[in-house]
């Protein structure tokens, strides 16, 4: 789309290629795209972005070894997948206030207004949610980490991505944990922003 995306604008600016997938799930496509998205978490979703990715190389635009798979929200919880589900794919993942904990966001997210129609599509068709959780997963997560969290973040508790660091620091991975006070779940303000893009410019340069 032609809409302003100030994360893929700086990450494009250091150097980097984006690609933003629009995996099954996805809006703006009409409800019937939208809607086979449904009960396909860490399936049908995320093999689009798998798909993508190796299109990527295919076409020559991304070199095979240096692929960093990242996202916001529900992109934070496809990127953490994307390393369960395909660690010879991706060498490092960043998750900002990205769902780390299904069956625990499924069990209280009922308490938000929405949130009981919302859970009904989280999760995979014919299997276990601790199946498709990055935390219950979490000793397949072999490669590098950042986790960015907003502790004023409503939707999503910042207590999963700190609960998944500790989790990784205690198997003795590559994991970093940054905590913002501000910005909520969709990082509103200049201050989480600023603090959220430090961070991944950190971490991408190491």
């Amino acid at each position: 789309s032609a809409d302003w995306d100030y994360l893929s604008q700086f990450l494009a600016s250091r150097g980097y290629v984006v690609i933003k997938p629009n995996f099954r799930g996805s809006t703006g496509y009409g409800r019937s795209f939208a809607d086979k998205g449904r009960l396909q978490w860490g399936g049908l979703m995320q093999q689009d972005v798998t798909d993508t990715t190796l299109w990527l190389v295919e076409q020559g635009y991304a070199i095979a070894d240096k692929i960093c798979i990242a996202g916001i929200s529900y992109g934070g919880y496809a990127a953490m997948m994307g390393l369960i589900q395909q660690p010879q794919l991706y060498k490092c993942g960043v998750s900002v206030n990205g769902v780390m904990d299904l069956p625990s966001l499924k069990s209280k997210d009922r308490n938000f207004v929405g949130g009981r129609d919302w859970t009904k599509g989280m999760g995979l068709e014919g299997d276990k949610d601790a199946n498709v959780s990055p935390q219950q997963q979490a000793k397949r997560i072999i490669d590098p980490v950042l986790l960015i969290a907003s502790t004023n973040d409503a939707r999503i508790s910042y207590r999963q991505t700190k609960r998944l660091h500790k989790t990784l620091k205690r198997m003795k991975r590559d994991t970093t944990y940054v905590e913002l006070d501000t910005g909520t779940h969709y990082m509103l303000n200049s201050e989480s922003r600023h603090g959220m893009l430090l961070a991944l410019e950190q971490f991408l340069d190491i």
